[in-house]
């Protein structure tokens, strides 16, 4: 079936007329209308999860955007049918919409690798090291007895003189030149997750 370019909305639909004009406000895409595009979905295709369903969709039609990939309407049936599939989940549409913000500021926040550096037909990664947060200091851990408690306050009194930040991070030259080998290595060991 072909897309209309005005509305994105299919031509000839047995589910509604096509709207042939403009439209004079800018399409939103809010709670209200995942609410409409799940009341659609669940009249049309039946309630449940249908998620098997909706992935081999999702796969035609990734196979459509291969082949087409400057059609719009190819990338926004991805859309649609990944929202389906959100809502089918148990997603209310509030929640759902307040999700994609929240991923977004993620993906934001995150460190990425230059993407000049990585070949164009490849994903670009975010650093998944970078989300790992360091270990919170357990006093009644073995592992930070007392000594390692003294290092460690030690290390970090040092770090504070120095008036080392985030922003201005500390070499391993640096952290071993100021608070000794023994407590630069302490620095690496409380800030790694144990490997499994």
């Amino acid at each position: 079936m072909a897309h209309c370019l005005h509305a994105l909305c299919i031509l000839d639909s047995p589910n509604g007329p096509c709207l042939t004009e403009p439209q004079t406000e800018p399409a939103v895409i809010d709670a209200a209308h995942l609410a409409r595009q799940r009341a659609f979905s669940e009249r049309t295709f039946g309630p449940g999860p249908r998620t098997a369903g909706i992935l081999d969709h999702i796969r035609k039609e990734l196979a459509e955007i291969a082949a087409a990939p400057g059609d719009l309407g190819e990338w926004v049936d991805v859309v649609i049918l990944a929202l389906d599939g959100a809502w089918r989940a148990g997603h209310e549409p509030q929640a759902i919409v307040d999700a994609i913000v929240a991923k977004q500021a993620k993906n934001e926040a995150r460190t990425w690798p230059d993407w000049r550096t990585v070949a164009p037909d490849r994903a670009i990664e975010h650093d998944r090291g970078a989300d790992i947060p360091p270990p919170a200091l357990d006093e009644s851990d073995p592992r930070y007895a007392a000594p390692f408690l003294a290092g460690m306050q030690a290390a970090r009194m040092a770090i504070v003189k120095r008036g080392w930040t985030t922003d201005a991070p500390m070499t391993t030259a640096e952290a071993v030149a100021v608070i000794g080998r023994e407590r630069a290595e302490l620095i690496h060991f409380l800030t790694i997750p144990d490997q499994p």
